[in-house]
C-alpha cells in the first residue's frame, strides 16, 4: 500500500506532466508559426506563359528542342547500350520541356528578346535564370510540339536515331508538311505588334538553386512527397550565421521591407499612424524582438518543466528527505 508522501509525490507530478507537455507543444508552435509564415510571403506566386506569344517563337523553340533531342538520345544510347529500350528514349523525350529536369535546362538558360518586328530565343552564356512568363511561354510552345506525341516522337530516335543526324530530327520535327503540330517552321513567324508590351528582364538563378530543385523533385518522384525548397531569399533569418539558436534572427526589416505597403512596418515605423523612430515599440522589428524575448522565456520553462519531471537519480535516504520535503508544501523546484 503506498504511503501518504509517495501518493502526494505523485499526485504533484502528473499534472506537472501533462502541463510540461502542453508547454512544449505551445513552444514549438509559437516558435516554427513566424518561420513559415514569412517563408510564405516571400514565395512567389508562380508564372504563366503568354499564350499569343506562342507563335512568334515556336520556331525557334521547335529547333531548339530538337537540338537538345538529338544530343540526350545519343547519350542515353552511349550509357545503355545495346540495352537501351524505348522506354528509356522515351523518358528523356518526356522531360525535354520540363524546366526542372536537365533535359528542359535550355528553357531557363534561353531568353526572349526583342528585336525590331522579331521575338527571338536568346542564349545567356551559360546563366540560369528563375522559369517566369517567357520560359512558360516557351514550354508551352514544346509541350505543343511534344506533349502530345511523345511516344511518336521516342520511337523515331529509338527506331531511326542512330542514323539520324540534327538536321533530319529538326525536318521530321518542326518542317513536315502532313503534320500540323511539326511544322513549326513552315512558315515564318508573324511581325511583333507595336502594341504588345516588352516582355520582363532576364532574371537570374543561382545554379545551387536549380540543382537543388532538381533533386526535390527527383525526391518526389520517388513518393518522398510534401517536400518543398525555399531558396536564399525566399527565407530571411531562417540560420544565416547568426549564433542565437532560436531560428528567428535579429530583424525581420529584410524579410518585409522589399513589399509594397510593408517597408514603414519594416523600418519600424509600425505602419500608418505609428509615430516614427518607435522601433522598440511598435511595427514588425519591435513586435519581432518581444516575440524572441518570450520565446527565450517559453523556453526557460519547458527547462525548468523537463529538470522537474526527470530530477537526478538519489539514493533511498535523499529519497526520503525529498519527499519529507514534499510533505512540508516545499514544491517550488520544477513548477512553472
Amino acid at each position: 500500500m503506498p504511503t501518504t508522501t509517495t501518493t502526494r509525490a505523485r499526485s504533484v507530478v502528473a499534472p506537472r506532466r501533462a502541463i510540461a507537455r502542453v508547454a512544449l507543444v505551445l513552444l514549438l508552435t509559437f516558435l516554427l508559426a513566424p518561420i513559415a509564415a514569412v517563408a510564405a510571403a516571400k514565395k512567389p506566386p508562380p508564372a504563366r506563359g503568354v499564350k499569343s506569344d506562342v507563335k512568334y517563337v515556336k520556331c525557334a523553340v521547335c529547333q531548339e528542342v530538337a537540338k537538345t533531342l538529338h544530343r540526350v538520345a545519343a547519350k542515353v544510347r552511349e550509357d545503355k547500350g545495346k540495352k537501351l529500350t524505348e522506354a528509356d528514349v522515351l523518358e528523356k523525350v518526356e522531360k525535354v520541356c520540363d524546366p526542372d529536369a536537365e533535359e528542359g535546362e535550355w528553357l531557363i538558360t534561353h531568353d526572349l528578346v526583342e528585336r525590331g518586328k522579331r521575338l527571338d530565343m536568346k542564349h545567356m552564356g551559360g546563366k540560369f535564370g528563375e522559369c517566369g512568363a517567357e520560359c512558360k511561354t516557351m514550354q508551352m510552345a514544346c509541350e505543343r510540339i511534344v506533349s502530345d506525341r511523345d511516344t511518336d516522337v521516342a520511337e523515331m530516335l529509338f527506331t531511326d536515331g542512330a542514323s539520324l543526324a540534327r538536321a533530319g530530327i529538326q525536318a521530321k520535327l518542326c518542317n513536315d508538311a502532313n503534320e500540323k503540330a511539326y511544322s513549326a517552321c513552315r512558315k515564318p513567324a508573324p511581325a511583333l505588334p507595336k502594341t504588345r508590351p516588352k516582355g520582363p528582364a532576364f532574371k537570374e538563378k543561382d545554379k545551387k538553386d536549380v540543382e537543388m530543385a532538381r533533386l526535390m523533385k527527383s525526391m518526389k518522384g520517388m513518393g518522398m512527397g510534401g517536400m518543398e525548397m525555399f531558396s536564399r531569399d525566399n527565407m530571411p533569418g531562417m540560420g544565416g550565421g547568426d549564433d542565437d539558436d532560436d531560428g528567428l534572427g535579429d530583424d525581420p526589416a529584410d524579410a518585409l521591407g522589399g513589399y509594397p505597403g510593408m517597408s514603414d512596418l519594416a523600418s519600424g515605423d509600425g505602419g500608418a499612424g505609428a509615430p516614427a523612430g518607435e522601433e522598440g515599440e511598435g511595427g514588425v522589428s519591435g513586435a519581432w524582438g518581444r516575440m524572441k524575448a518570450s520565446a527565450g522565456d517559453a523556453a526557460a520553462a519547458a527547462k525548468r518543466a523537463w529538470r522537474g519531471l526527470f530530477p537526478a537519480k538519489k539514493d533511498a535516504s535523499a529519497s526520503a528527505a525529498s519527499d519529507s520535503d514534499g510533505a512540508t508544501g516545499d514544491d517550488s523546484e520544477g513548477e512553472l
